[in-house]
């Protein structure tokens, strides 16, 4: 029986990275379905009205809150994630993406910002 030595897994190092963009793309995924799946259940009126835009604010600042984690502590992912990495690689992919979650967390704003803005089932 061979032992074989830990490798990093690329796909793992990739969804490290690209965690930020993948929470963000989420967060759209739900607000939309949310969004379309409210209008379409409850009747419109402006009662429901300011259910759905509570609804749809938490779903976009549950997404903010875990994208600012993400931003403040990268260690905590990285250790599951980037097990094996030579330092170089740590240090490159961390900074990569807090850098994509920052940028994902401006999304996330502005998605929720867009909740405040636009009629609710118009």
């Amino acid at each position: 029986m061979t032992i074989r030595a830990r490798y990093p897994s690329t796909w793992l190092a990739l969804a490290y990275i690209a965690f930020g963009p993948l929470v963000w793309a989420a967060c759209h995924g739900l607000l939309y379905a949310a969004h379309w799946l409210l209008c379409v259940l409850l009747v419109r009126d402006i009662l429901t009205a300011g259910a759905i835009h509570g609804v749809l604010l938490i779903i976009a600042t549950v997404c903010a809150i875990i994208l600012s984690l993400t931003i403040r502590c990268p260690d905590a992912l990285a250790q599951f994630m980037l097990a094996g990495v030579s330092r170089e690689a740590w240090m490159f992919s961390r900074s990569a993406m807090r850098l994509l979650a920052a940028l994902s967390l401006f999304g996330v704003v502005a998605a929720g910002a867009a909740v405040l803005a636009l009629p609710v089932c118009g």
